[in-house]
């Protein structure tokens, strides 16, 4: 006789297997995820560059928000800065 599953253990592979997709369809168009610990002084600087609003401080998604702007912003400039006529290239 087979046990009936239990609902609960069906969300949680279903949640996995979702979490799977995501997690594929990222890698497929070059994104990662990483985990970053930041500090308080940190915060307060993306608030203070305007990458981050002050009420904002304590939403992690809009601190991860900011950060991605920032690497944007980073490698928008490097791209610019190496095609500058000034550097000889």
């Amino acid at each position: 006789m087979t046990r009936p599953r239990s609902a609960s253990r069906d969300a949680q592979r279903d949640a996995a297997a979702e979490r799977m997709r995501a997690s594929r369809e990222r890698r497929k168009y070059g994104l990662r995820t990483v985990l970053v610990d930041i500090h308080d002084d940190e915060v307060r600087y993306l608030v203070s560059r305007g990458h981050l609003a002050s009420h904002e401080t304590d939403d992690r998604n809009e601190i991860a928000n900011a950060i991605e702007q920032v690497l944007v912003d980073l490698t928008v400039e490097n791209a610019n800065d190496q095609r500058s006529p000034l550097r000889g290239t």
